[in-house]
């Protein structure tokens, strides 16, 4: 097998299925996770490869994310690219788009297959017309970008423990922009002392059949990475392939690769050292997001004039600079990942009071970091933007501060 394919270039871009937009009676097109990005890297190379797992039921043999999210999402690009193409001779209602639909018949009946076809020209594809270039997928990049009809292929494990394609269906690259899910979970049987997965389907005479299953493998990394970082994987990714493939090897051998790290930086993912390239501005916004290491003292008062920290951690001397003139700071700890999610919302309106009481909207720079500058502080950011934001010049609105409310820009023009 060549080199490329065992070790393949990582690229910047990311994509985000949810498998409940595709549950039955749902089948939703999310407009806040258009995956564009993919949608460009699959039309320039001819096609990805997704990977994900699913859970250990014998009769789900991918997730659903696989079996119709990203068939609903490349049938409604499919489906409105030729609306666009043509929109005389295809109509949105137009059952012909049924040739853009694809799904796995182990997974989807035709009934669903039908109700997600229905849903698709009657709902998706209209609304997505109705709508302005500048509110959502604009025409001409969608154009210019499009090249072939995108379609799934499926990769899942066969009773025997090979990967096969689902329905026979081998990728054609000639006709299609393929995109291949492979679920990577590999098949199991449960003995008589079984100690795994308590919903794995019996077979007969207690032999099992379903797929091994971690739950949050693709995201909730701070539950079973034990310390790696990605950073740390790519570093070190030749000597843990070659590992034998047993828990104890790779998790010692993990231990101690990770051991070998400064212990800020394990404590911190992949948290650079203080440089240029630790933060990032967003337009003239006076907004920078960054990595924790960004807002290390004494230095960073030299660039920012306030900064959010949210992060369960705080340079020790910070309090000592906090009292530098003109200089403003506000810790909100909240953990990493999905764990904390309520609380990054709890903290948000404090975020907010903070922007405004101390005017950080008037020219000042605004860092907000978090550990890696990758999930919170681009929340918080976010958010501050949506809020004082101008969406045409993308700089900050000067809001006021009235009988304990914040009184963002957009309240002020209303009045």
């Amino acid at each position: 097998m060549p080199q490329s394919l065992l070790h393949p270039t990582p690229t910047s871009t990311r994509c985000y299925f949810k498998s409940t937009d595709g549950h039955v009676n749902i089948h939703d097109f999310s407009t806040q996770r258009l995956n564009l990005p993919l949608f460009n890297l699959a039309s320039i190379t001819g096609g990805v490869v997704l990977v994900d797992s699913t859970k250990s039921s014998k009769k789900k043999s991918m997730p659903d994310s696989f079996s119709r999210t990203i068939p609903l999402w490349c049938a409604v690009l499919n489906s409105l690219h030729a609306h666009l193409s043509s929109p005389s001779s295809l109509p949105p209602s137009s059952p012909s788009s049924n040739a853009f639909l694809f799904t796995p018949s182990s997974c989807v009946p035709p009934s669903e297959h039908s109700a997600m076809l229905s849903k698709i020209n009657d709902v998706h594809v209209p609304y997505l017309l109705s709508l302005g270039d500048d509110d959502c997928i604009s025409s001409t990049y969608l154009l210019s970008t499009f090249t072939k009809p995108l379609r799934c292929y499926w990769l899942t494990r066969s009773e025997s423990g090979d990967l096969c394609y689902e329905d026979g269906q081998v990728p054609s690259p000639e006709n299609f922009t393929c995109i291949i899910c492979v679920n990577a979970s590999r098949r199991i049987r449960r003995p008589p002392l079984w100690e795994g997965p308590e919903d794995v389907d019996l077979g007969e005479n207690g032999a099992a059949s379903g797929y091994f299953y971690s739950p949050g493998a693709g995201d909730d990394h701070e539950g079973w990475a034990r310390g790696l970082t990605p950073a740390m994987f790519w570093d070190h990714h030749e000597e843990i392939l070659r590992l034998p493939r047993t828990e104890d090897s790779v998790d010692s051998r993990i231990d101690h690769i990770v051991k070998s790290y400064p212990k800020d930086s394990i404590s911190q993912g992949t948290e650079r050292e203080y440089d240029d390239g630790s933060y990032d501005k967003i337009g003239d916004s006076g907004i920078y997001v960054g990595s924790r290491s960004s807002g290390r003292p004494p230095g960073c008062w030299e660039r920012f004039d306030a900064i959010v920290n949210v992060t369960m951690n705080e340079y020790e001397n910070m309090a000592d600079t906090i009292g530098t003139i003109g200089k403003h700071y506000l810790c909100c700890p909240v953990e990493e990942g999905k764990r904390d999610k309520t609380e990054l919302e709890k903290w948000l309106p404090v975020v907010l009071l903070f922007f405004g009481i101390h005017g950080v909207s008037r020219g000042g720079k605004v860092l907000i970091h978090c550990a890696q500058g990758k999930d919170r502080s681009v929340a918080i950011a976010m958010v501050c933007l949506a809020v004082f934001g101008d969406k045409r010049e993308l700089a900050l609105e000067e809001g006021w501060y009235s009988e304990n409310e914040l009184v963002p820009p957009a309240r002020l023009s209303r009045s």
